[in-house]
């Protein structure tokens, strides 16, 4: 073993007629291994710093000096002359003490397990001890007993205790702590809550996933299983899977999870009727006023007949003249389907009368010349306005039995605010016998359109039998010998075109306005005032020239 010396100097300067030497050592003392009987010493001797004197005499030299106490000695003596100069110290070799301390309790060592992800873990043991013939030890270490070792698998942490004695010699107690991961706790399972699933009526199977279980487990393996194939398909009522989850050490955790298929009506009611907007007319300056809003209800059916409406305003009721407001319906079914109609209000200021459109300028129908009636048709009229508009008068209807002669036929129009319009015009029933007085029809004089006529029957008087025989089969439907003619020409004519065709039949075109013919009471369904919707109503009806 190795032990420190120690040297202590003190600088003796002597002066004897003026400086002689410097740098003289104090005592020194040293220590010797512990059965060694020198210990090497050193020392940085005097430095002679006159040339009158020269060393005459040293005990010592530096070196191996044994041990006890000794009496180092320089003498320097005068050249010329009996002077002399000295330089003196003591130097201790001391019996060194070798042996370190003596240990005892040294744990030997040891294993603490622990639970996979614990982290933090606590450890202790025995602390040791040491003694030393100094009767002094000190003592060094790294870690303290109960301390909290961070770990996360196997892991070896070692324990060391350092003596030291006055000597500074050392001893040790080394030991070892294997910390060991251990499973005790099962699998920690996450399950799902149960799941529910409604289909419609009628449905009695659904295609599904159900949801896979969750789990935490620190060991290394996990082993799963469900004791049977997970099904895609799910019946009407419950299902429960059951889950098993084992880990090395053979523990098990199971977690069941349920899906349940329920029937339900999942069809909302179907709105039938929904008026998307009211507008409503009011005077101008109204605005801040109470008006009377009314609309048509909204209207809807449901697979179950039953249907629950309830709406956010109701029709009749005065509501304040301002900004367009939305009226919301909902119509909702036992099962709690819900569909909505939602319906804005908008309040229009109105001074302006309905716009007519299509109102006829007048109507001409003829009839056989024994005919004092007939059923006349023509297109109605409408009208346009800013809000609503209805027809508040009407003195006659399509498809109604007229006399010969002339009738005037009126239309009163009015929107919500009272502004009203009128549509009125002549029907004119003539036969073909010149009953029924017959109106100008634009330039063309009477006596122009009866020398047609006549030109017309005498050409055709040879055909009369044909001609009615081909009028009753594709108009009446009657047999070939019905020969009475059953038919008229109808003509509301502006400019009005007439023409023969090559049976020698009158052809009247009629181009504005567009009006249907009926050449006889209207049949139940079938609507004898139908065209062509072109542009202009192109319409050949036959009739003799002669009885």
């Amino acid at each position: 073993m190795h032990f420190a010396v120690g040297l202590f100097f003190v600088v003796e300067l002597l002066f004897v007629g003026g400086q002689i030497l410097e740098g003289c050592p104090d005592a020194i003392s040293v220590t010797a291994d512990q059965w060694s009987p020198k210990a090497d010493v050193t020392w940085t001797e005097p430095v002679l710093v006159s040339d009158d004197y020269i060393l005459t005499y040293q005990s010592h030299a530096p070196g191996p000096i044994p041990v006890g106490d000794h009496q180092v000695l320089y003498r320097y003596s005068q050249i010329v002359g009996q002077e002399e100069s000295i330089c003196t110290f003591q130097l201790q070799v001391l019996q060194g003490d070798t042996e370190p301390p003596v240990v005892s309790n040294c744990p030997s060592d040891f294993e603490r397990e622990f639970e996979y992800g614990t982290g933090n873990v606590r450890a202790t043991w025995a602390v040791p001890t040491a003694t030393d013939s100094s009767g002094s030890v000190r003592v060094e270490n790294n870690y303290e007993p109960g301390q909290e070792f961070y770990v996360h698998h196997f892991q070896r942490i070692e324990i060391m205790y350092t003596f030291i004695d006055a000597s500074e010699n050392k001893a040790y107690c080394i030991f070892n702590i294997y910390f060991v991961p251990v499973d005790t706790i099962p699998p920690l399972v996450y399950c799902p809550t149960p799941t529910t699933i409604t289909v419609p009526l009628g449905q009695t199977r659904v295609r599904a996933g159900i949801e896979v279980p969750g789990v935490k487990e620190e060991s290394k393996k996990l082993y799963w299983s469900t004791g049977s194939e997970l099904p895609d398909v799910y019946e009407l009522g419950t299902t429960t899977i059951t889950h098993m989850f084992s880990d090395d050490e053979g523990l098990v955790a199971t977690c069941d999870v349920s899906l349940t298929v329920n029937q339900r009506d999942l069809t909302p009611p179907e709105v039938t009727y929904c008026p998307r907007s009211v507008t409503v007319g009011v005077s101008p300056g109204s605005s801040g006023s109470m008006e009377i809003v009314t609309w048509d209800d909204p209207e809807a059916v449901d697979d179950s007949n039953t249907v629950f409406t309830s709406s956010s305003h109701t029709s009749g009721e005065r509501y304040p003249v301002g900004p367009p407001f939305v009226i919301e319906y909902i119509f909702r079914d036992p099962s709690g389907n819900e569909a909505f109609c939602d319906i804005i209000v908008r309040f229009v200021e109105d001074d302006e009368v309905p716009r007519i459109f299509s109102c006829p300028e007048e109507v001409t129908w003829m009839t056989g010349p024994d005919e004092t009636s007939s059923w006349v048709s023509w297109k109605e009229p409408f009208a346009l306005d800013q809000t609503m508009t209805d027809i508040v008068s009407q003195s006659h209807y399509p498809h109604e039995e007229f006399k010969t002669g002339k009738t005037v036929v009126q239309y009163v129009f009015e929107d919500s605010v009272g502004n009203q319009a009128v549509c009125q015009f002549d029907v004119h029933v003539m036969n073909s016998s010149g009953q029924g007085q017959v109106p100008e029809v634009g330039p063309m004089s009477d006596i122009i359109i009866v020398a047609i006529v006549c030109v017309a029957v005498a050409i055709i008087s040879i055909l009369v039998i044909i001609g009615v025989t081909i009028y009753c089969v594709t108009t009446s439907g009657t047999s070939p010998d019905n020969t009475k003619p059953n038919t008229t020409v109808a003509t509301v004519i502006s400019q009005p075109t007439v023409s023969y065709d090559d049976g020698g039949y009158l052809r009247a075109i009629q181009r504005q306005p567009k009006l249907p013919i009926a050449p006889s009471p209207p049949a139940a369904g079938n609507d004898p005032g139908g065209h062509d919707g072109h542009d202009y109503m192109e319409m050949t009806k036959a009739f003799p020239t002669s009885q």
